[in-house]
């Protein structure tokens, strides 16, 4: 099993994008803040830019695509974890400070 941790920059609520290789796959990771909900919503594209899961909302220690079953998908667990143990989902300038995403390969390789 290896779980990493994907750097994310300091957040200020402004929309952002990285782009991890998982699994040997690269993937564009789109973050983008609801002032209205006050909450993150996190999109997942393929290397190409084509979408294959909008609109995940962005809380904290649950699978970003537990949900999703398009087949692009990293087969790991993404998630964003809360460093201060308390399970509190990220507020604006949280990710890249006190909320870190993470991603666990689930042992793929032994499977």
């Amino acid at each position: 099993m290896t779980i990493f941790e994907i750097p994310l920059p300091k957040s200020d609520g402004t929309p952002f994008l990285v782009r991890p290789t998982l699994t040997g796959v690269e993937h564009v990771i789109e973050f983008v803040f609801n002032q209205r909900l006050g909450s993150w919503t996190v999109n997942f594209y393929d290397a190409g830019r084509s979408p294959y899961w909008l609109g995940a909302r962005g809380v904290a220690d649950w699978s970003l695509l537990s949900r999703c079953s398009d087949p692009r998908k990293p087969p790991g667990r993404l998630y964003l974890a809360d460093t201060s143990n308390k399970g509190i989902d990220p507020g604006e300038t949280d990710l890249g400070d006190r909320v870190r995403l993470i991603y666990d390969d689930l042992d793929l390789e032994n499977v």
